[in-house]
């Protein structure tokens, strides 16, 4: 496969921009915002319980250490479409929370969001050490710091809307079920978040 010009690399950034923005949906109400933590809140688990399932992201980090050879063979974009995108599976697995309460308990609901939150978890500690060599291919040096900084204010930008319209639908609505709208949603968004990367 021959390489891209830099003139086809800048004609692709906008799909980057429209896949980060959408990530953005999926990280604040699916992933680990703050919707994350108030839908751990409503299944009753206490402080350090939540405390272990939020230590999970960046203990995964350290795996980087042991999976970046492999990375690098495998394929830098291959590798982080594969696990970005299992990522979201992982995510949705969340969704099936209330009817695993329901019939098995709130200690099976517990062990299930950890084995989804570290499935997440690892997926994303995977993705990301690919993204980061990859985003050195995709974006040209000499715009570099203005796509970067472009990137922030929109991430920003729709963050802060995710987070207005998630606490409206949590505040406005009773029960568990709540949350799993905004994180289905969050997941719908995490699926658009990989085709615009592939």
């Amino acid at each position: 496969m021959t390489e891209l010009t830099n003139y086809e690399k800048v004609r692709r950034l906008p799909w980057q921009l429209a896949g980060n923005a959408f990530n953005m949906i999926f990280w604040v109400t699916a992933a680990y915002g703050s919707v994350f933590v108030l839908f751990l809140n409503e299944l009753g688990l206490d402080k350090a319980r939540i405390g272990i399932l939020l230590s999970l992201l960046p203990f995964c980090g350290i795996s980087a250490v042991f999976t970046a050879p492999y990375i690098a063979r495998f394929g830098l974009k291959r590798t982080f479409l594969i696990f970005f995108g299992s990522r979201k599976l992982f995510a949705g697995g969340l969704l099936f929370t209330p009817l695993i309460i329901r019939h098995y308990g709130p200690q099976a609901a517990f062990l299930w969001v950890s084995c989804c939150v570290f499935g997440f978890a690892l997926c994303r500690a995977i993705a990301e050490t690919a993204i980061f060599p990859w985003a050195q291919e995709m974006i040209p040096d000499n715009i570099r710091g203005k796509f970067s900084g472009i990137n922030s204010i929109l991430s920003q930008i729709v963050s802060i809307g995710v987070v207005a319209l998630g606490g409206y639908i949590i505040g406005r609505f009773e029960g568990i079920s709540k949350f799993v709208y905004v994180i289905l949603g969050g997941v719908l968004a995490g699926i658009v978040a990989v085709c615009c990367f592939f």
